[in-house]
Parts: C-alpha cells; sequence; structure tokens
C-alpha cells in the first residue's frame, strides 16, 4: 500500500501545480479578452497591468517567505531539543513565522502610506 501512495504522490503534485497554471492562464486570457471587448487596446491593457505591480506586494511576499524559511529552522530547532512531532513542529513554524511576516509588512508598508 506505502509503494502506491510513494507513486501517486509525485502524479498528485504534477496535477495540483498543472491545474493552478491553467486556471491562472484561462483566468488571464478571458480577463484580456473580456477588456477588448469593451473597448480598450493591446496598449492599454498592458499599462493596466504595469500599474498594478505593486511594491508593497513583493514586500509582503518576500517578509512571508522569510518567515515561513525562518519557521521551519525553527521547528527544526524545536525538533532536536524537544520530544515535539517534526511535521507539527515544521508546520506550526512555518505558519507561525509566515504570519508573523505578513503583519510586520502590513505595520511597514502602513508607515509608508
Amino acid at each position: 500500500m506505502e509503494g502506491i501512495l510513494a507513486l501517486l504522490t509525485p502524479f498528485g503534485v504534477f496535477l495540483m501545480v498543472f491545474g493552478i497554471v491553467y486556471v491562472t492562464t484561462s483566468a488571464s486570457n478571458k480577463e484580456k479578452l473580456s477588456m477588448l471587448e469593451k473597448g480598450f487596446t493591446p496598449q492599454e491593457i498592458e499599462e493596466s497591468k504595469r500599474k498594478t505591480d505593486d511594491p508593497n506586494k513583493r514586500l509582503s511576499n518576500g517578509l512571508l517567505f522569510v518567515g515561513a524559511a525562518s519557521g521551519i529552522f525553527f521547528g527544526y530547532m524545536l525538533t532536536l531539543y524537544t520530544p515535539i512531532d517534526k511535521i507539527l513542529a515544521y508546520v506550526t513554524g512555518a505558519f507561525l513565522f509566515g504570519g508573523l511576516g505578513l503583519i510586520v509588512s502590513y505595520f511597514l508598508t502602513k508607515e509608508k502610506a
């Protein structure tokens, strides 16, 4: 039974990634088509995409990923020194520190605005 699950896991991950890429691509295409139907030119569509590129979003994403990585490291250190379950420590640490990163980004962007 474990052998079958080991074979199905990469297949499931592949299907999940493919589904996410497909949905985002089709949504973007539908959005562009609806904008063309409303009379926008392709240049106006590209300009609207560039205007939505927010540096605060980059800061939030960066702090989220740094926080999640720090949380995984914290979870690893926690498993070395306590009898806590590894999966619980890693997931809890990643969510805790990732959330703290988002809170920090909120206060940093709040001061800029």
